[in-house]
């Protein structure tokens, strides 16, 4: 799937309807969040840096997370490698090829695309991954 490039001149609505791409959790938990904290549409550039959208912003908060809205994001700043491939091998296994990363996919998002070797390395994986605040160690 064509990912739509985040644009300057995009309302913040436009910008939580694109980072969302559809998925009704994740526009519930952007919206909520900017809400609760402007600063919070710093994070959503981070997450598009990141190539986490929609789907993949859902997997991350609801599954890795447990629903720990804090949680997330603070994996988010940190650029967590654990939550990344946490939401890799779940969108493997859902059948999905948007491969979450570390940095850099802002203006190459159609890019980070899992190659077959991947898909069937993360497909394969253990998705029984997740972090309480408890278990979480900066990295």
């Amino acid at each position: 799937m064509e990912r739509e490039k985040l644009g300057l001149k995009m309302s913040i609505e436009d910008i939580v309807l694109t980072m969302s791409e559809g998925n009704s959790g994740a526009y519930s938990l952007i919206k909520k969040s900017i809400f609760e904290n402007e600063y919070r549409l710093i994070d959503l550039l981070m997450l598009d840096d990141m190539n986490i959208r929609g789907s993949q912003i859902w997997l991350g908060y609801k599954d890795y997370c447990r629903g720990d809205a804090d949680l997330f994001w603070q994996c988010v700043r940190d650029k967590d490698l654990d939550m990344i491939e946490a939401i890799n091998i779940s969108n493997a296994k859902q059948g999905r090829n948007e491969k979450a990363v570390r940095t850099g996919a802002s203006n190459k998002n159609n890019e980070f695309i899992m190659t077959k070797e991947e898909f069937e390395i993360f497909k394969e994986k253990d998705d029984k991954v997740h972090k309480s605040k408890e278990e979480r160690q900066p990295q």
